[in-house]
């Protein structure tokens, strides 16, 4: 592994998100996290533009996968390496935003997959909220412009659902 994707792994375990790459919504959930910790303030390097789902990395796909198949095939060249204080304390600090959805988000399920499926969904709608306004594309309180620039995007997220994403986003310091 490269210092980055030492980072980055040691990232993901800091911030207990499993390098899971088995479906699409753990990959999902690892892209919006990535870019969700980046914003935050932990310096990985990767760059990120406007795809499908919301903001995605081809370079950090690129890496995830390359380093899945290190672990499975070596050893973890993270053994050893350290994150900076300020990264660990980031990181830290946003985890519980990265690892669950809000209660009823879109709905209540038991089953992991849902549960998968609510926490991509939930990622997707932050990081999505985070990149239009990072990117000057809709102003940081107008829910309802938001609401529109996303479903422009085939992405049907409701007020109330945005209301909480900016909140949230608000509380974690992503937001000014």
């Amino acid at each position: 592994m490269d210092r980055r994707q030492i980072a980055t792994k040691l990232t993901l375990d800091l911030a207990e998100i499993e390098l899971n790459l088995e479906n699409f919504q753990k990959r999902l959930i690892l892209q919006k996290s990535i870019y969700l910790l980046q914003k935050a303030g932990v310096k990985l390097g990767y760059s990120y533009s406007w795809y499908l789902r919301g903001p995605y990395s081809r370079g950090l796909t690129s890496d995830a996968f390359d380093m899945k198949d290190e672990i499975n095939t070596k050893y973890d060249d993270s053994v050893g390496w350290n994150l900076d204080d300020n990264s660990c304390s980031v990181i830290k600090n946003i985890q519980p935003l990265l690892t669950s959805a809000p209660d009823g988000f879109p709905s209540e399920s038991t089953t992991s997959e849902d549960q998968d499926f609510e926490l991509a969904n939930w990622l997707e709608l932050l990081a999505s909220a985070h990149f239009l306004i990072d990117t000057s594309q809709v102003g940081k309180d107008n829910i309802e412009d938001i609401r529109i620039k996303l479903e422009s995007f085939d992405k049907e997220y409701n007020d109330v659902q945005i209301c909480t994403a900016l909140s949230s986003l608000k509380s974690y310091s992503l937001l000014s």
